[in-house]
């Protein structure tokens, strides 16, 4: 007598039942790039297809799901909270997929010749943009390696895979789509010319309520930068000069007694004769770290998390080296 495993069929059966059957799963790749982008041009280019293959795509799979998916809103397409539901969890699943298909997929620098564009802050492009370069250069020799300065236009472009990793302070305000990975904690400092006549004195507030500031202009730290100036206002400080260009701001503390409140890792980058004090009172404003910032799709693809890796030591290095022991 023959023994039939009933929960075989039963699973059998509700495989063959299931909506999937009839559902191209080609589809979900299609609408993640049209999702990331918010434009058929961008995601068909991204995709090597056609506009109109694209967009067939999205109708078939908007007639699968019953729902329009998208909704045109001036020259973008704005998500519907089904595909939002569906957006929260697709890159994983896609990533399953390919993990699952292509087990022994690696990165290999040495023999990479594409391009790899990284956008960092102005507040820290001095201090860490040339180290990084030397890195990917030594590990990706064929590779162009373009360092740009992060912009407003950063966020859309990490999204959109025209640029791979963001370097910035934490946190930001972004989209669902960009990750954000604090690395280190960046504390605030002053810094002074040496010989200022309050570089022997303990910097309380009520000191620093009779100096002039100057401090740097980071656009995209606009929240923060906000409360940092409410916070100074009431403690009686007051700003004389405030740029996005550092080496200008450092060219005034050369020459004046005004003092720069900023970062640990902007101020890294001073010349020798701008000394550096730290904070010994609790500043009361939320802490800043150093972040890397990419696209929730590319969390673990093998170039991003060697890029991350690479990153990662370069900062460490350069913390290490220019600032614990500063």
């Amino acid at each position: 007598m023959k023994y039939v495993n009933i929960s075989y069929i039963r699973s059998v059966e509700t495989m063959q039942d299931s909506p999937l059957n009839n559902f191209d799963l080609n589809l979900l790749k299609i609408f993640s790039e049209v999702y990331q982008t918010q434009n058929l041009t961008l995601a068909a280019k991204k995709l090597r297809m056609t506009q109109s293959g694209v967009s067939r795509a999205m109708q078939r799979m908007r007639d699968q799901l019953e729902d329009p998916l998208f909704v045109r809103k001036g020259s973008s397409l704005e998500p519907t909270p089904r595909a939002q539901q569906i957006a929260l969890t697709l890159p994983k699943i896609l990533q399953d997929m390919e993990n699952n298909f292509f087990p022994e997929q690696t990165f290999q620098p040495e023999l990479f010749k594409g391009k790899i564009q990284i956008a960092v802050s102005g507040a820290l492009i001095d201090a860490l943009g040339t180290n990084i370069v030397f890195a990917l250069n030594k590990q990706c020799p064929q590779a162009l390696v373009q360092l740009v300065q992060w912009s407003s236009g950063t966020i859309p472009a990490l999204e959109q895979g025209e640029i791979n990793i963001g370097i910035n302070h934490f946190p930001l305000p972004v989209g669902q789509n960009i990750r954000q990975i604090a690395i280190f904690k960046d504390r605030p400092v002053i810094l002074m010319r040496n010989g200022h006549p309050l570089q022997m004195k303990e910097l309380t507030p009520d000191v620093l309520s009779s100096a002039s500031l100057a401090g740097m202009v980071v656009p995209e730290l606009n929240e923060y930068q906000t409360l940092l100036a409410e916070t100074i206002k009431n403690y009686g400080f007051h700003y004389q000069l405030r740029s996005e260009h550092i080496p200008t701001i450092f060219k005034m503390l050369q020459h004046s007694d005004l003092l720069m409140l900023t970062m640990e890792f902007a101020a890294s980058t001073r010349p020798s004769d701008i000394i550096k004090n730290s904070i010994n009172w609790k500043f009361p404003i939320p802490e800043l770290s150093v972040a890397l910032y990419f696209n929730q799709r590319d969390v673990a693809q093998p170039m991003y998390v060697w890029l991350q890796e690479i990153i990662k030591q370069v900062i460490t290095e350069y913390r290490e080296k220019f600032i614990n022991h500063s």
